[in-house]
């Protein structure tokens, strides 16, 4: 991994499971499994919002689309839930070796930047090495150009 801060985006399908039972780590369990069935989740978030339910976020590429919303509609866990797609969705991957220590905030320096621009956030998921935000792709270039300016990077081609 490089020390040189990067500014990616792709094209990504998001895949919403709603009223998932919000059991200990159900997230865990959904990710091997799709794994096991070879679909590549690119990003994933897990919002609990009580009454032991959850709802499970995550990105794929758009022509796996089909194959993860069959597979998470038959889930053997997810008997209850509700599962909806967006394939016009962008994820943008500003990254660098060790990010979160590098920068000052840097999740909350994009949410802000991007709320300043009115661009819509569907999704902000952190690693070590990266920070992941999923947004509306007829948002991509605008948001794009705004994190460039706020990180003083050059727009990517």
């Amino acid at each position: 991994m490089s020390n040189k801060l990067t500014l990616t985006s792709t094209a990504v399908a998001k895949i919403t499971v709603e009223r998932v039972p919000d059991h200990y780590r159900i997230d865990f369990r959904f990710l091997t499994d799709l794994l096991q069935a070879d679909i590549n989740c690119l990003v994933m978030t897990v919002t609990g919002y009580g009454g032991g339910r959850a709802n499970i976020n995550f990105c794929v590429a758009p022509n796996e689309q089909d194959k993860v919303v069959e597979f998470a509609r038959n889930y053997q866990h997810f008997r209850s839930a509700k599962v909806s797609a967006s394939d016009d969705r962008v994820m943008i991957r500003l990254g660098c070796s060790n990010i979160t220590g590098r920068l000052s905030g840097p999740a909350g320096r994009i949410y802000r930047a991007l709320s300043r621009h009115i661009i819509y956030i569907d999704m902000i998921s952190t690693t070590l090495n990266a920070i992941y935000v999923i947004i509306p792709a007829v948002s991509s270039d605008k948001a794009l150009r705004v994190l460039a300016e706020e990180f003083d990077m050059i727009v990517p081609a």
